[in-house]
């Protein structure tokens, strides 16, 4: 299985590009790539033009092959060039998911097109794993300019993961955590041990915009 980053957004919300912000010698993405590369065959990071990633090490670089279209743009980018039926989709701003939840995804049963986890009665869809079999029904959305990642779920099998099964491997609120606000990395900051790892709930979180209420 193979993971991708979501990497092409403008963080218009956080002011300048907060997949480049430096944690300690490192990037945010950087540290998010170096968990994935521990779980998975191949990372790919999906961008745009005007953001160059070449220095990041041991990842495919992509660029949107359909400029201008969010993340399902991203995510359909990422799907098109993997060479693995089933991929690990996360956003640039997600520090805190854990060895612990990989394999948990990974140990559920592959009868599913789309994985996603609920939390709080929303679905957060970039921390889940997509099948390049969704490949068609993400072109349709993407032509009828329909752009939320959810945009094609009712036309594909999407498994749920319930919060209480969550909870069996982190706190939802600490795992799903992510930047939209320069708050939000501030609060980080404020759990970010040497290790390099991020320590306790960091509680009030805002969730991804882009939501669905679990069904």
């Amino acid at each position: 299985m193979n993971a991708i980053v979501l990497a092409g957004g403008k963080s218009k919300r956080y002011g300048s590009n907060k997949a480049l912000v430096d944690i300690r010698g490192k990037t945010l993405i950087e540290l998010i790539i170096e968990k994935l590369q521990k779980s998975f065959s191949k990372v790919y990071v999906v961008g745009n033009q005007e953001i160059d990633y070449s220095f990041l090490s041991d990842v495919n670089i992509l660029k949107d092959l359909i400029p201008g279209k969010g993340p399902l743009g991203g995510l359909y980018t990422g799907l098109k060039f993997s060479d693995s039926k089933y991929n690990f989709v996360v956003g640039c701003d997600m520090p805190n998911l854990t060895q612990e939840y990989f394999r948990f995804l990974r140990a559920q049963e592959k009868n599913y097109d789309v994985l996603v986890p609920c939390y709080n009665d929303y679905i957060e869809p970039l921390a889940g794993i997509y099948s390049c079999s969704c490949l068609k029904e993400m072109q349709k959305s993407l032509t009828e300019g329909d752009l939320k990642i959810k945009s094609f779920y009712g036309q594909v099998k999407v498994e749920i993961i319930k919060e209480e099964l969550i909870w069996e491997v982190n706190d939802p609120a600490y795992l799903f955590y992510n930047i939209n606000y320069k708050a939000d990395m501030k609060r980080l900051r404020k759990y970010f041990k040497n290790a390099g790892e991020i320590s306790g709930t960091i509680s009030n979180c805002k969730n991804l915009e882009d939501k669905r209420e679990c069904s």
